[in-house]
């Protein structure tokens, strides 16, 4: 009987040393564990920091990145405002040499008309060839040419004969050009008898100078003679 209660002890002491060694090993197991679940935790707060610093970093960029946009897209505005002037005084400076094209076109369209007339290259028929009746001391007077520069004015006369009839003898006939109050001036004109255009022809040729531009003139042709005549008058401006 003694002996079954020392085995049964020894049997309790060893249950009681296992149980100790099982709670031993169990607590060491949730030290350890512990131990890693601080240092795991640790680590996934360092991992979480770096994370947030990137981060932080990352929307720092981001911000700054939006202003350089905002910089960029403001430069970009300026950029097509300066274009659209650019285009509005391109488009003005082309009107300013189209202008200015018309002006010198205009200019050396004048230097070339003040060369002619500067040369006398110039000319208007004022009365071309006109046939009249002139009885004894009959005139014509024709009125308000106008003449814009100094020139020549040239009267030129022919007496027509009548058919069948042979011409002796020179025909007086007078010019008078008038501008008043500048000038008055008379000639005679001799038609002798010729031969060809010049039968019975002649020419005044009266300069007009010296006066105050544009001027209007009066030419008058008269026959002072004892005869009726039919005389042929063509007057011509040169300038």
């Amino acid at each position: 009987m003694v002996f079954r209660m020392t085995d049964a002890k020894k049997e309790g002491f060893g249950k009681t040393k296992v149980g100790l060694i099982v709670c031993a090993v169990l607590v060491f197991s949730l030290a350890f564990s512990n131990v890693w679940f601080f240092l795991e935790t640790e680590n996934l707060q360092n991992q979480v920091n770096v994370l947030e610093a990137d981060k932080n970093k990352l929307q720092s960029q981001v911000s700054n990145l939006e202003m350089d946009k905002s910089h960029l897209e403001s430069q970009v505005n300026d950029l097509e405002t300066d274009k659209s002037n650019l285009e509005s005084e391109k488009t003005n400076l082309q009107t300013e040499i189209n202008s200015l094209n018309e002006e010198i076109a205009s200019l050396e369209s004048q230097i070339l008309n003040l060369t002619e007339i500067t040369n006398m290259e110039k000319s208007v028929v004022w009365v071309d060839n006109e046939t009249l009746i002139y009885q004894t001391n009959a005139f014509k007077t024709w009125q308000t040419f106008y003449a814009n520069y100094p020139g020549l004015l040239l009267v030129r006369v022919q007496k027509i004969p009548e058919p069948d009839y042979a011409e002796t003898g020179t025909l007086e006939i007078e010019v008078e050009v008038t501008s008043k109050p500048y000038i008055s001036r008379q000639g005679t004109l001799h038609l002798s008898p010729g031969t060809g255009e010049y039968y019975y022809t002649s020419t005044a040729l009266i300069p007009v100078a010296d006066l105050t531009f544009p001027v209007s003139l009066q030419i008058t042709v008269r026959n002072p003679s004892s005869e009726t005549v039919r005389l042929a008058v063509t007057i011509t401006y040169v300038y």
